[in-house]
C-alpha cells in the first residue's frame, strides 16, 4: 500500500499538473558565440545584446563571458520562440570595434523545454565600423 501510494506521489511531482504532460531535462542549453579580436584572438569585455527580430524585443539574456565565449540565447527563452524559428539579432560592441550576426534559434518540442539553435556563425570578428554602426539597436545600451 505504501508502495502504490509513493509511486502516485511521485507520479504527480514527475508529470505535473499541466495539460501536456511535459517531461523536461534538467540540461540547461544555451547558444554561445566566441568573440574574436581584429587579430583573432578571443576578446573579453564587449557589451552583447540579443533582440527577437520579430518582435524588435531586446532580451535580458545573461551573457557572461568566458574566455571570449557569449551566451546569446538560453533555455530561459524557449516559450517565447516560434516553432518555426526566430530571427535573433545579435550585436557586440567594444570601444569603437563591432560585430553584428543573425541567429535562428527554435524550442526544441511542444513542451519548449530546451532552445536548439538552427543557424547562425560558432564566432564572429570584432571590427572598426562607422559611428552608425555603433549605435544600432542595443548596441552600447548597458541593457541585459
Amino acid at each position: 500500500m505504501r508502495f502504490t501510494i509513493l509511486m502516485a506521489v511521485l507520479s504527480m511531482l514527475l508529470l505535473g499538473c499541466n495539460e501536456q504532460q511535459c517531461l523536461c531535462t534538467l540540461n540547461f542549453v544555451s547558444i554561445r558565440v566566441t568573440v574574436l579580436s581584429p587579430s583573432g584572438t578571443p576578446e573579453a569585455g564587449v557589451n552583447v545584446q540579443t533582440t527577437l527580430l520579430r518582435t524588435g524585443e531586446k532580451l535580458d539574456v545573461n551573457t557572461a563571458e568566458s574566455g571570449g565565449v557569449y551566451t546569446v540565447l538560453d533555455d530561459g527563452f524557449a516559450k517565447m520562440l516560434d516553432f518555426r524559428g526566430d530571427r535573433l539579432g545579435v550585436v557586440g560592441v567594444k570601444s569603437d570595434l563591432s560585430f553584428t550576426a543573425e541567429f535562428v534559434a527554435r524550442p526544441d518540442g511542444a513542451c519548449r523545454c530546451h532552445i536548439e539553435k538552427v543557424s547562425g556563425p560558432e564566432s564572429v570578428m570584432l571590427a572598426q565600423q562607422p559611428n552608425s554602426a555603433l549605435h544600432a539597436p542595443g548596441a552600447g545600451s548597458g541593457q541585459r
